[in-house]
């Protein structure tokens, strides 16, 4: 052997020896999650107003807490409907525009139990907030994001976003 091939043979087994006992660093935790409380869920209508509860669990599955500024409690998750194979905004909630100090905050791996009230009017009726899709019945998702660390106004903060399965609105 020539003195190069000796001294990577040696290189090689050395660097292989010192890293001999260490562990492998934690594996990256995946991204946060959405889960309804039900596959399937069936709306009442007394005109003009439909109403429906969708329990939720939004569970922070990333490194770093997740925070939202919002009035005591965090916001309401999107709620969006399957329509022509693309998802579109079905319901916009009027919503509370003051801040909790502190901030709504999430930390690693802990999760959060809510339910959106959606309480909508038909379209055309002479109430607010007004379905934003023609019908009520058909499938639709949660989507939900939070930004990435502890102040949510951080404006480089990344968001995180969670998005549920679908999941089926019954009714009138």
């Amino acid at each position: 052997m020539n003195r190069r091939t000796v001294a990577l043979l040696l290189l090689v087994t050395s660097s292989g020896a010192c890293s001999r006992g260490r562990t492998a660093p934690p594996a990256p935790r995946p991204g946060a999650t959405l889960r309804t409380d039900s596959a399937r869920y069936e709306v009442s209508f007394t005109k003009p107003v439909y109403r429906v509860q969708i329990g939720f669990v939004y569970t922070n599955g990333t490194d770093t807490p997740v925070s939202t500024n919002y009035c005591k409690v965090p916001g309401p998750p999107a709620l969006e409907k399957r329509v022509g194979g693309r998802w579109v905004r079905a319901y916009d909630p009027i919503t509370l525009l003051c801040l909790s100090i502190p901030p709504f905050r999430l930390a690693p791996g802990q999760a959060y139990r809510g339910t959106l009230y959606v309480s909508v009017a038909e379209r055309g009726a002479n109430f607010l907030p007004q379905l934003e899709v023609d019908s009520i019945a058909g499938t639709y998702r949660l989507r939900w994001a939070l930004t990435a660390g502890s102040d949510p106004d951080d404006p480089d903060a990344p968001s995180v976003e969670a998005t549920s399965p679908p999941f089926e609105l019954v009714g009138p």
